[in-house]
């Protein structure tokens, strides 16, 4: 007896899964953004898109 083929199951398994992973991604930018459509950014984003050699501290100076 041949075994089933669940290459069509695991696609659309994976295809729901991503989609959820793109559902999250969304409400979590949505999330930062306020009601005027600007980009809230928290204070752990503006290290991170800081310099290496710059620290947070002389940055704000």
């Amino acid at each position: 007896m041949a075994k089933p083929n669940y290459r069509h199951q695991k696609k659309q398994k994976e295809q729901a899964r991503k989609l959820r992973q793109a559902e999250k991604q969304n409400r979590r930018l949505a999330a930062r953004t306020d009601a005027d459509g600007n980009v809230v950014a928290s204070p752990a984003d503006d290290a991170a898109t800081l310099p290496p050699d710059v620290s947070p501290a002389q940055a704000e100076t």
